[in-house]
């Protein structure tokens, strides 16, 4: 009698994970508190996460740096919430409406997460998607365009947040 065959785990994929030549190790961080996630290091320092939760059918995936508010200069101050923020509005081949097709039509989603110590990309996707996620990911990083037209949006955007806080009693 056969016994039936297990569903190989996304993790095996090593050439998924590879994101375009970025990948310096594959060397998972076994964690036995947290054995669904799966940690690489690539080689410009980003830290790679993908959590895998057999019980649901979707892939969570987050590319995180140690950058934040905190390693901002006062000068500087700002900076990286802008920047980040604007890496999901285009690339030198893809535009804003480009991203957020390719995203609809794979059935993904990504955005840009900042806490107190980093910022991440993050990303949802079912397991047939993972490598096309990774991909976008991996251009969005790479090659980001600061489109001047979103800039002014989000620095619009920050202008108001701020003066609202300040006649906010």
């Amino acid at each position: 009698m056969h016994e039936p065959k297990k569903k190989e785990s996304v993790y095996a994929h090593e050439e998924t994970l590879k994101l375009d030549g970025m990948l310096k190790t594959t060397k998972s961080v076994t964690q036995k508190k947290h054995p669904e996630f799966n940690q690489m290091t690539l080689d410009n320092g980003m830290r790679l996460v993908l959590k895998y939760v057999a019980s649901k059918p979707t892939i969570g995936v987050a590319l995180t740096a140690p950058i934040s508010q905190l390693s901002e200069s006062d000068s500087k101050y700002g900076v990286n919430y802008l920047t980040s923020n604007l890496l999901l509005f285009g690339t030198p081949n893809k535009t804003y409406d480009d991203i957020q097709k390719e995203c609809l039509e794979n059935g993904f989603n990504l955005k840009i997460n900042h806490t107190l110590e980093t910022t991440s990309l993050r990303g949802k996707c079912l397991e047939f998607g993972l490598a096309r996620l990774l991909k976008l990911a991996s251009e969005i990083i790479q090659y980001p365009a600061f489109p001047t037209r979103y800039l002014n949006l989000i620095k619009s955007n920050v202008y108001d947040s701020i003066r609202r806080d300040k006649t906010s009693p």
